[in-house]
């Protein structure tokens, strides 16, 4: 199976009469002083996914592949430094850009790329995250040659810091069902999933996203939300298992789920409670939903590959 591993989940909200100004430019965390050369200038990684445009002014322009136009387009700029001796790359966010045009002020930002009024704590509680993003510098760990390039998430030991990422992709060896879920700077959502019943097939998704806030190092508050608002809460635990820079592993358990986002998760499996299979898989959806309360241990994500162009 294929993911998108080099995703920005945006679920960010709305309605900005209820959230606090923020400053003209929001985005002004600097990046540690270069080390060595900056062997990133004038180059640029393409993926399938996206590309990252490296200048030579020390900014960098990541752009994201529009499947429906089958082009890339803008979504971020990044202030960025290297460290060439350990080859390891700092960014942090000066700006999106939303139509070609960039906005280095949040609530400029957030007017121009979403129209639609939001539930107020739902605004509160994403714009949180958005300033707390706008005060991070993500480090990665690169390699590249002339022609190809990686970049990892490097990995961090608490939720409070920015640098981690985590993949778990379970799939049954029958087919039965499919699961996916993403792991990055603190959020999960979910993929799809599909019960085969006899040639029948059921499929659904939970559509919720998940957003933690108030973290420690073992804990973290849960919000569940959906189009727009906040279904509930619950508590997350946590242990991070740190092997290397670059990789290990994070067990997560979910408890004291409101009842609301459980009625949630049941509404959107009531077509596949059908199936007659549904008891042998209701455990992985439940995982999918995280409504289950046993833990789940998520690997680290994998090198992201590019092609080099200069």
């Amino acid at each position: 199976m294929k993911f998108m591993r080099n995703c920005f989940v945006l679920f960010f909200a709305l309605s900005l009469a209820s959230c606090v100004s923020t400053p003209k430019n929001s985005f002004t965390t600097p990046v540690p002083e270069q080390v060595g050369m900056n062997e990133l200038a004038g180059k640029a990684f393409v993926s399938e996914t996206g590309k990252y445009e490296f200048n030579e002014d020390g900014t960098a322009v990541y752009s994201q592949m529009n499947y429906s136009s089958s082009r890339y387009t803008k979504t971020a700029l990044y202030a960025y430094s290297c460290d060439s001796e350990t080859k390891t790359l700092y960014m942090a966010r000066r700006g999106y850009y939303v139509d070609d045009v960039l906005y280095t002020n949040l609530d400029d930002f957030m007017n121009a790329e979403y129209t639609t009024n939001y539930d107020d704590d739902y605004c509160a509680l994403q714009k949180k995250r958005y300033m707390i993003d706008s005060e991070l510098v993500q480090q990665y760990v690169y390699t590249f040659d002339k022609d190809k390039a990686s970049i990892v998430t490097k990995m961090g030991t608490t939720l409070t810091e920015q640098s981690m990422g985590f993949l778990y992709s379970p799939e049954s060896t029958n087919g039965i069902y499919l699961f996916s879920m993403i792991w990055y700077n603190g959020g999960l959502s979910t993929g799809n999933y599909d019960i085969n019943d006899g040639g029948k097939s059921y499929m659904g998704t939970t559509e919720a996203m998940i957003v933690l806030t108030d973290a420690t190092d073992s804990t973290a508050k849960v919000a569940y939300t959906y189009d727009g608002e906040i279904l509930g809460y619950g508590r997350m635990e946590y242990k991070i298992d740190k092997r290397s820079d670059t990789q290990g592993s994070i067990t997560v358990s979910f408890h004291d789920i409101d009842q609301a986002v459980i009625d949630f998760y049941e509404s959107r499996v009531k077509e596949l409670k059908k199936s007659t299979v549904y008891r042998f898989n209701e455990p992985a959806l439940k995982i999918g939903a995280f409504i289950n309360s046993e833990p789940l241990t998520l690997e680290s994500i994998s090198p992201t590959e590019y092609d080099v162009e200069e």
